[in-house]
């Protein structure tokens, strides 16, 4: 059986954001860990000096580099977060961990969870026809630094051509169809799109900002969504990675707001504290992250 378990993330200090999730997870025992990688760096002495029975990866990159150098068996537990499916996928990463855990009935558990959130959402918008369906441009990393970031290489005009969370919503993705997966586009491109609604992802208080910016641009007067004030934030669907939970909230989200008539009945922060109490085991994460954000609480209030 695993006595301990070693996943080598790229965390960072943790400063903002839940902070009664980030002190009470694991018990309390979050803010002592040994951070084991960050971004660019994988400290494998430090890892090797916690001798850990296993180590669980997302990707096999570095899966020779960890078997010699810490000396334990090395699991890849890949898939997206908001790829639902058991075949490189979510539900087949949930197996794994579970698998390797032995704790195979809870993770079967919180795949039954995230099933059910989608079809409570599906059930209604598999019925619609197309033109029921309004274009959407979504900007899964913000626009914090205007249309483009040279240093990053995205910004606004960094999007995919396939977001399940948003086709499930009920939403048409301008961008599918476009050659790629993540994509940078020209401001023109997204101008010739003319979404009807435009989403854009927000992963501090400040950047909730850039939609008033985005209404006011002179290049974007003549899209649908801006004429029409239909310009929203949408949760950051990364995290170093894809994380299941946010986009699940974002398909609730994104529903709410592209079908009002059709989900008025949803209690979107009930909904979203239960999927972050799946997901991390504490309750009330998402009240205080709408909190945090501001964005979130003001919409809510507003409904």
């Amino acid at each position: 059986a695993v006595k301990s378990c070693l996943c080598p993330t790229t965390f960072g200090t943790f400063e903002d954001g839940c902070l009664e999730c980030y002190y009470s997870i694991l018990d309390g025992r979050m803010p002592d860990l040994p951070e084991t990688s960050t971004r660019y760096d994988i400290y494998y002495e430090l890892m090797a000096s916690l001798t850990p029975d296993v180590i669980i990866t997302s990707g096999t990159t570095n899966v020779q580099d960890f078997e010699n150098k810490i000396g334990c068996p090395v699991v890849v537990a890949g898939g997206d977060g908001w790829i639902y499916s058991r075949e490189s996928g979510l539900y087949g990463m949930i197996e794994v961990i579970g698998s390797v855990l032995e704790r195979e009935d809870e993770a079967e558990e919180l795949i039954g969870s995230v099933e059910a959130k989608i079809d409570m959402i599906s059930s209604v918008t598999d019925s619609l026809d197309d033109g029921e369906k309004p274009r959407v441009y979504f900007a899964p990393r913000g626009a914090k630094l205007g249309f483009y970031d040279p240093k990053e290489g995205r910004d606004f005009t960094r999007t995919f051509t396939s977001y399940p969370p948003l086709e499930i919503a009920g939403g048409r993705n301008v961008a599918e169809g476009a050659e790629g997966y993540e994509i940078n586009v020209a401001i023109e491109q997204i101008i010739a799109w003319n979404p009807d609604y435009i989403f854009v992802a927000c992963s501090t208080p400040e950047d909730a900002e850039v939609i008033d910016w985005i209404k006011a641009s002179p290049d974007l007067q003549s899209i649908a969504a801006v004429q029409n004030g239909n310009v929203y934030n949408s949760v950051y669907p990364h995290c170093r990675g894809r994380p299941a939970d946010r986009s699940l909230i974002n398909m609730i989200y994104m529903a709410k707001v592209l079908h009002p008539e059709k989900f008025q009945h949803i209690d979107l922060e009930e909904e979203a504290n239960e999927i972050f109490k799946a997901f991390l085991g504490v309750d009330g994460v998402f009240t205080e992250y709408a909190d945090y954000l501001i964005w979130p609480r003001e919409w809510l209030s507003g409904q």
